[in-house]
């Protein structure tokens, strides 16, 4: 005979939305003894677990509830399985409603869904060359390479997949990664200077339009569909501005437009890097933490235009700009700039990283005459090619900027920077922008000067004065010798070669840059490294190492003088 369960006859009393037939009913004994009533608080145990189960297969699907798992009685057994299936339930339910309506989440799982099979094929590799085939060095290095030569273009696809901060990433590391990435990665790495994928011109009709409030025929003349580049987090389209008044003339700009995900999925890109740069290389943290401070501002364009103007009026007192360089000028007037739209003055040039510049370069270098040959053919007559003045005006200009007026441009990656047609440079992307204190813009001149005159001792009071400090996981002391080398690669040049320790050791460099650690790092060590590795980068992309102390010497001295620091 059914009975309805005392659980049920409750619920169905106090709640009349479960009056209803799919409540669960079990075959009962007359004569079974009545349980104890539901206010009572001495329930054995069988008697609550049964209670819960009732109450779980009200929401257990109607195919699932003549199954023997959802029906009393309940063994201990029956309930620990229940409770696994109904926490895989829940999980299920979370995860899928995560991935679906959060954006963070979704970028993280697609992030890692790419990554983990480099990292488990990584380190995999490091285990069976280490514990089982118990590999010499030259054969764990032939590994290592192949390895590096298949991974590195799965990595660049995923960063291209993902857009926004990677790309942004990478661009960077493309240029200052040497000591810190394998050549491998490097030249992988190195496409993403010249743009990636551009966005639908109706995505960016609708970003302009929301901004700014206006139609887009009500601001531009004409709006070319095809940008003239693609970045990381925006994307530039030539325009023409109407006239402001009935005889004007009409304007030619450029129109930044920022893509609208990237500030939203900042935070997670971020947190997900941080986390495979522990997993691949964790001496670098202390770079990946720093990334995460110097991208904020970028997301902010009306931060970019005020830099714009600051750069612009500070190069113009040092009397660089407009005779060796042009800075665009913001354009404003019709009122359509905002976080996510910039429209600025269009410079007319090619950016080192063009094809045709990068014939040239590597034709300067001496590694292909017919490449040069090649490149200069393909030059606009009317453009005066002489990459190695360029290349000193940038370097210049920047020296200048970091240890003169403390305000410089801290991304000057060869996309950022045109050859103009009479060979000024145009100085573009000025969203990342250092400073520098008086204090230690004058610490930064004497670091260059006994840099430039190889003063070992004086290097090494400078750096230990400012509160440096490292390890080093092969038991190297940071003596003199090693903080000089240090402070080579941060402010002066690319220097690999053997290093001779004070004590008269001789070691690889490589070797201590993968066991260094960096404890303390003082702010001007870690702006002066960054800016000088991204030019030294430019230099060398064009066939033209730099040291950067020598090219700097003269304006180190010059402010120590003048006492402008």
């Amino acid at each position: 005979m059914l009975y309805p369960t005392p659980q049920a006859r409750h619920n169905r009393r106090t709640n009349p939305l479960l009056a209803s037939p799919v409540i669960p009913f079990v075959m009962c004994k007359p004569t079974s003894p009545a349980p104890r009533s539901i206010g009572s608080s001495t329930y054995t145990s069988q008697s609550r677990s049964n209670i819960f189960l009732r109450n779980l297969s009200i929401i257990v699907p109607p195919f699932l509830r003549n199954n023997h798992l959802f029906t009393p009685p309940h063994s201990k057994k029956k309930t620990a399985l229940l409770i696994i299936l109904s926490l895989f339930l829940v999980t299920t339910l979370l995860f899928t409603s995560l991935y679906t309506f959060h954006r963070g989440f979704r970028r993280t799982i697609q992030f890692w869904r790419g990554l983990s099979p480099i990292v488990v094929k990584y380190k995999w590799l490091q285990l069976k060359a280490h514990r089982i085939d118990r590999c010499d060095d030259e054969e764990y290095q032939r590994r290592i390479t192949a390895f590096r030569q298949v991974s590195a273009p799965q990595l660049v696809d995923l960063i291209v997949s993902l857009g926004g901060i990677y790309v942004k990433i990478g661009q960077v590391m493309s240029t200052i990664g040497a000591g810190l990435l394998p050549e491998e990665y490097i030249q992988a790495l190195r496409p993403l200077q010249d743009g990636v994928p551009a966005k639908d011109i109706k995505e960016i009709t609708r970003i302009i339009e929301t901004s700014s409030g206006k139609q887009m025929k009500d601001i531009f003349l004409e709006f070319e569909e095809k940008p003239i580049g693609a970045a990381s987090i925006a994307q530039a389209h030539r325009a023409i501005l109407h006239p402001l008044t009935p005889d004007g003339k009409p304007e030619r700009v450029v129109v930044k437009i920022q893509y609208p995900e990237v500030a939203e999925l900042f935070s997670a890109d971020l947190a997900n890097l941080e986390i495979a740069t522990k997993l691949f290389a964790p001496e670098n943290m202390e770079v990946a933490k720093a990334m995460r401070k110097r991208h904020e501002n970028e997301l902010d364009f009306t931060i970019e235009a005020n830099n714009l103007k600051e750069c612009t009026r500070d190069m113009q007192a040092h009397g660089m700009e407009p005779a060796l360089v042009r800075i665009p000028r913001v354009k404003n007037e019709t009122g359509i700039c905002s976080k996510n739209v910039l429209v600025m003055e269009y410079l007319e040039g090619t950016p080192l990283s063009d094809k045709t510049v990068t014939k040239i370069r590597v034709g300067f270098g001496g590694k292909n005459a017919e490449l040069l040959e090649d490149g200069l053919k393909s030059t606009p007559t009317r453009m005066k090619v002489n990459l190695g003045r360029a290349l000193k005006t940038l370097v210049h200009v920047h020296g200048i900027q970091f240890m003169v007026s403390g305000v410089y441009n801290a991304d000057p990656h060869p996309g950022n920077v045109l050859v103009l047609p009479d060979g000024r440079l145009g100085l573009l992307d000025y969203g990342m922008v250092g400073r520098l204190s008086k204090k230690d813009r004058k610490t930064v001149a004497e670091a260059i000067l006994a840099l430039n005159k190889k003063d070992k001792a004086a290097i090494s009071r400078i750096y230990r004065d400012n509160g440096y400090k490292a390890t080093f996981s092969n038991d190297i002391e940071m003596d003199d010798s090693v903080l000089q080398r240090l402070a080579t690669f941060h402010l002066d040049k690319i220097d690999l070669s053997k290093l001779t320790l004070d004590d008269g050791q001789t070691i690889d460099v490589l070797e201590l840059l993968k066991g260094a650690r960096e404890v303390k790092v003082p702010s001007w060590v870690e702006e002066g490294r960054r800016l000088g590795g991204l030019l030294q980068g430019v230099c060398v992309q064009a066939a033209r190492p730099i040291s950067l102390a020598k090219e700097w010497s003269s304006i180190a001295k010059d402010a120590l003088k003048k006492k402008t620091v």
